[in-house]
């Protein structure tokens, strides 16, 4: 109802509480009916007037607890670190800025997936190597 991209955003800016029963910690809010929702509402603030809206519409007056996506939100950031070193950045510099360890960064690079490069008279786009039978492989080395 709100898209990806605003819900994933909202999950991010939600505060999270200890779930002592459980272990870890979960995303909670409370969703207010739509008469009650004003322009200085937390919910607009993070959404906008009319996706909060929108959210009022279908949750009103219900406390929410959605999942912290915390695996999406890790292979977004694991892409970007990739996408980063790709660039030229070098793994100090990621790890500053993605927040997470010099270590996590160059593993991430060693674990990096190969891509084939397919002869130019093939029409199958380019895959993972674990994706194409051995026979099939004419691998280079890409620059």
């Amino acid at each position: 109802m709100i898209g990806t991209d605003q819900a994933l955003y909202l999950v991010g800016q939600m505060p999270r509480f200890k779930n002592t029963t459980k272990g870890g910690y979960q995303c909670v809010m409370y969703v207010p009916t739509k008469s009650r929702l004003t322009q200085r509402h937390e919910l607009v603030r993070i959404l906008g007037l009319i996706d909060a809206g929108k959210l009022c519409e279908a949750f009103g007056g219900e406390i929410i607890q959605p999942a912290n996506c915390a695996e999406i939100c890790r292979a977004h950031r694991d892409r970007s670190i990739i996408l980063l070193a790709d660039e030229g950045m070098v793994p100090a510099q990621i790890a500053e800025l993605t927040c997470v360890s010099e270590r996590h960064v160059r593993k991430l690079l060693r674990e990096k997936p190969q891509v084939v490069h397919m002869h130019a008279n093939d029409n199958t786009p380019a895959r993972e190597v674990s994706q194409l039978p051995a026979d099939r492989l004419s691998i280079r080395q890409s620059a």
